[in-house]
């Protein structure tokens, strides 16, 4: 939340600029080089572990694999989004940002990458995915090409939460309880980096340690903590959703079939998502929405037995706004549920932040344009990524990390929406039609008038 001046809770998501498409997705999300530089892997690492995909699923050759492991384990290496390597850690000087009491600002960072910590004008980020907001005012921020977790209070100020050498690109992040900050990495503990090493790491906030509660589940970058203490994932490169014990370890696809992109509603095994991305709790505790991306819709899911709906758009790519059923996303990514049950969502591919309340979709911010502009007219602001979002607990501030989706643009930001502010867009009001057209039809007519008008429409 942002009350003018003050920032009181806020969350980053990237930003990407000058889209051209579904395109851009493929060849970011599709390679299968290596990375150039591998990161450091711990002393135990296999000499071979950044490249070799076809271990078991532990990521050692002589691990067994978990019973319930995703069967992502022989999936092909593809490229790194960014060179995993930092720019020089030279301080900074400041860059000169807006004010931060524009309806659409910005919260952190600046067009030049790098990994300093510090005031607002002189962080530096590079490329920010994702952002999650905590009850105590701070947002952590997924750092993705510098590999670390970064921590902003509500003015801005950044610091670094946690880096080590095998914590390979944070995406996905969810908070649960007692203060346990949930994170998804591209690559496993062991230094592997592949389609199929996405890696679950516990971290405590407060003493800054962290494991590993599962590894090689795929690429699962979307994650939400549900209050019985599993996790859902929803993997974008394998078009499953799927349900993870966080003591156990085990791992259970809830929709869709691994590596089998499709638009097919039903239930668990028989449904086909293509590139689920962002997950969030609907009020009732029982169902979630998940943003289909590569089909330009949100679908609903039920948690028991993962039944699946269409929850929000036609399937056609486009920007039009109205009722659910008719409205148009464009590669919708990112989502975020306010305390009022609207549901906001990044159209990356539209350069918009979108909003869903009482079964119709708006245009809040964002004027269709990749790039980076803060605005007192939310409707005249740019947004170039926009990757992940998330909002302030008492749904006032809407933050969005602005990155620039791995092209190497010159986007670095963590923005906010005020979404308290009057230039907020709102539903259209809908006129209601009178159940009782006799009381305007005729409102000079006596009892036998008006009786004898009814008959009159009877007879025709």
């Amino acid at each position: 939340m942002v009350v003018r001046g003050v920032v009181v809770v806020v969350v980053a998501l990237f930003t990407g600029c000058g889209l051209p498409g579904i395109e851009k997705f493929a060849q970011r999300d599709a390679g299968i080089d290596a990375p150039d530089a591998p990161p450091d892997a711990p002393p135990d690492a296999p000499p071979d572990a950044n490249l070799d995909a076809s271990l078991p699923a532990d990521g050692r050759p002589d691990a067994p694999r978990p019973r319930d492991a995703a069967p992502f384990a022989d999936a092909a290496v593809d490229a790194p989004d960014a060179a995993p390597d930092a720019p020089p850690d030279a301080p900074p000087g400041p860059c000169g940002l807006p004010a931060l009491e524009l309806t659409v600002a910005t919260l952190a960072g600046c067009t030049d990458p790098g990994t300093s910590d510090g005031p607002r004008e002189l962080a530096r980020f590079w490329n920010p995915v994702n952002a999650l907001t905590s009850p105590t005012g701070i947002t952590f921020v997924a750092d993705f090409d510098s590999s670390r977790l970064r921590a902003i209070d509500p003015l801005g100020t950044t610091t670094t939460l946690f880096q080590q050498s095998n914590f390979i690109r944070p995406f996905g992040m969810a908070l649960a309880p007692a203060g346990k900050l949930y994170v998804q990495t591209d690559g496993n503990d062991f230094g592997s980096l592949s389609a199929a090493t996405g890696t679950i790491w516990r971290l405590d906030v407060a003493t800054g340690a962290a494991s590993v509660i599962a590894r090689n589940l795929g690429r699962p970058r979307g994650l939400l903590a549900l209050p019985d203490g599993r996790l859902v994932l929803s993997d974008f490169v394998h078009h499953v959703v799927g349900l993870l014990d966080s003591m156990t370890g085990s791992y259970s696809i809830l929709a869709g079939a691994p590596d089998t992109p499709g638009d097919v509603t039903g239930t668990g095994a028989d449904v086909r998502l293509h590139a689920p991305y962002d997950i969030v709790m609907l009020p009732d505790l029982g169902n979630i929405v998940v943003a289909d991306r590569d089909h330009h819709r949100l679908r609903q899911i039920r948690l028991s037995d993962g039944q699946t709906t269409d929850f929000a758009g036609s399937g056609v790519s486009g920007h039009l706004d109205g009722p659910v059923a008719d409205a148009m996303f464009e590669a919708p990514q990112g989502l975020a549920v306010g305390p009022d049950g609207a549901i906001y969502v990044s159209d990356v591919s539209s350069h918009r932040v979108r909003r869903i309340r009482d079964g119709y979709v708006i245009t809040i911010a964002g004027d269709g344009v990749g790039d980076w502009l803060d605005a007192a007219d939310p409707l005249a602001a740019r947004f170039y990524s926009m990757e992940g979002i998330d909002i302030s607990a008492d749904g006032a501030t809407l933050v969005i990390a602005d990155g620039n989706q791995g092209d190497a643009a010159a986007a670095h930001h963590v923005r906010i929406v005020h979404l308290d502010d009057p230039s907020i867009p709102t539903n259209p009001t809908r006129t209601r039609t009178s159940q009782r057209p006799q009381a305007n039809t005729f409102p000079q007519l006596g009892r036998v008038g008006l009786t004898a008008a009814i008959r009159v429409l009877i007879a025709r």
